[in-house]
C-alpha cells in the first residue's frame, strides 16, 4: 500500500496518499478526461467515495449481469460494500476522496476487466 504522502501515477490519472491509520486508508482519486479505473472488487474492504470536484460515473453491483451506473453528485457520498464490483469512470475529469474501511492492502484488488490491459495487483 502506499505509504501517506505517496502520489500514484496511472494510466487513468492519479491518487495521493492523504492518511490512514487501523483498518482505514484516506486518498484523493484524480481521474482525468476520459479515464476509466478497472473494474474491480475487494475481499477484505468497503470504500466511500465523495466527489468533491468535476464529474464522475460510478458502476456497482454484486455480479456482472448486475451492474448499476450512478452519475455522482459533488458533495454527495457513494458507498461500495466489501466485494461489491465497481469501477470509476470521468467523461470530463473529476476528484474524489476515497475511505477505504477494513483489512487491506493494494494486494486486495481483483480485477476484472481493465481498459489499459493492467493485470498486475494494485490500483
Amino acid at each position: 500500500m502506499a505509504e501517506v504522502g505517496d502520489t500514484g501515477v496511472r494510466p487513468w490519472g492519479h491518487f495521493n496518499s492523504l492518511d490512514k491509520g487501523d483498518g482505514w486508508y484516506l486518498k484523493t482519486i484524480v481521474v482525468k478526461p476520459g479515464g476509466v479505473l478497472s473494474l474491480q472488487y475487494h475481499h477484505h474492504r468497503k470504500e466511500y467515495w465523495m466527489l468533491v470536484e468535476g464529474e464522475a460515473t460510478a458502476t456497482l453491483g454484486m455480479d456482472v449481469e448486475n451492474l448499476v451506473r450512478t452519475e455522482l453528485r459533488e458533495g454527495e457520498m457513494f458507498h461500495i460494500p466489501r466485494a461489491a464490483i465497481h469501477r470509476l469512470e470521468s467523461e470530463k475529469g473529476g476528484t474524489i476522496v476515497e475511505i477505504s474501511l477494513g483489512d487491506f492492502d493494494e494486494n486486495d484488488i481483483v480485477r476484472l476487466e481493465d481498459v489499459y490491459g493492467r493485470v498486475e495487483e494494485g490500483e
